[in-house]
């Protein structure tokens, strides 16, 4: 499968690895027998259809009158035709199918970038990773995490598109509890979760090589801090009791990863003004913020949706730029408000809920 220059729609099975490149259209599938790709499911007349355009874009369109399959487009209900973008991936949950569909120029490497058996698991209120897991192993990780099921959100690392909400998957990571503890001898002191410490501060708020893109203060490289990834070690003395310790690493390991109080890697780093997580490449690419300023209502998500839309569309049509998310879980909602916007075919269903 060696495909490069022209664009071919490309559906990828998250949850098989299995792929289907497009080249004749209107491509059908779904549960139905007439499906060009009979999903794994029981028989119905449920399917979607990729087409293409008058204008030579490609769609989707929901075939599912009578049929019984759930469809999650983005994460919103799919209820009628939408435009694929040109420049990422779309999600698409079809019953007990997690499905990827994007537009590919070289489809070997854009399968090969997504890796299945990772999947970045996090909360999508608050931003906060929990780490990665293979799909089978999602539920545990948010169980012994201690974060609300219905907050967390997961996507494989790599694809690059909005995450699925792990509350409209029941089906697939049923709601778990945290097991049990199991009964073992005293553990050695060093192995006792240590007391919460108050970080000292950085002497200036308005001078430092970086900015952080939350609370808008500055610091220097030596003064980040780390977050702690073992579920023992939470209590921030800003952010709250659920939330990962943050702290300044004393020890590391071979490759220089700092570890926290229990040896575990502590890869994600934080403001040491506010203590919020910040993105990833923070400290290998230039940060720029950009301020928007306006009365409650007066259209500011509507503007900022529509602005991530064009920029994404013009950027790589007039440039051959693509325009993403540094850090895909910081923009889950912006993401969810884009998708709802531009697939909607009515002023009601476009709406932006506060």
């Amino acid at each position: 499968m060696k495909l490069f220059g022209k664009q071919y729609p490309t559906i990828l099975h998250l949850l098989t690895g299995e792929a289907r490149v497009v080249e004749r259209l209107p491509f059908l599938f779904g549960y139905t027998s007439s499906s060009d790709w009979r999903l794994d499911g029981p028989e119905d007349v449920s399917c979607v259809s990729l087409q293409k355009l008058a204008d030579q874009s490609y769609a989707l369109e929901p075939l599912t009158e009578g049929g019984t399959a759930n469809l999650l487009l983005d994460g919103e209900p799919f209820l009628n035709q939408s435009v694929l973008p040109a420049d990422r991936p779309v999600t698409l949950k079809f019953g007990r199918d997690l499905l990827a569909i994007t537009l590919a120029s070289n489809v070997e490497k854009w399968i090969q970038t997504v890796n299945l058996q990772e999947w970045m698991v996090f909360n999508g209120k608050t931003n906060a990773v929990l780490g990665n897991a293979p799909f089978q192993g999602i539920g545990q990780l948010i169980a012994s995490s201690g974060q609300p099921f219905e907050h967390c959100a997961i996507v494989p690392n790599g694809l690059g598109s909005p995450a699925f909400w792990v509350s409209n998957l029941p089906d697939l990571i049923p709601p778990s509890v945290a097991p049990e503890p199991i009964e073992e001898a005293p553990p050695p002191p060093v192995s006792a979760s240590p007391e919460p410490v108050t970080i000292q501060k950085p002497a200036s708020t308005t001078h430092g090589e970086y900015s952080c893109p939350v609370c808008w203060q500055h610091f220097e490289g030596n003064d980040i801090l780390q977050i702690a990834s073992h579920p023992d070690l939470r209590g921030d003395e800003i952010l709250g009791a659920a939330e990962m310790r943050r702290f300044i690493p004393s020890q590391y390991d071979e490759d220089g990863n700092p570890l926290d109080d229990f040896g575990l890697p502590a890869r994600d780093i934080a403001c040491p003004h506010c203590h919020h997580r910040l993105p990833q490449g923070f400290l290998e690419l230039p940060q720029h913020i950009f301020s928007m300023v306006g009365a409650p209502s007066s259209g500011k998500s509507y503007y900022l949706s529509i602005l991530i839309h064009e920029l994404k569309r013009a950027l790589f049509e007039k440039f051959s730029l693509g325009f993403g998310d540094q850090d895909p879980e910081y923009n889950i909602e912006l993401n969810a408000v884009t998708s709802r916007l531009m697939s909607a075919s009515t002023a009601k269903e476009g709406m932006i809920d506060k």
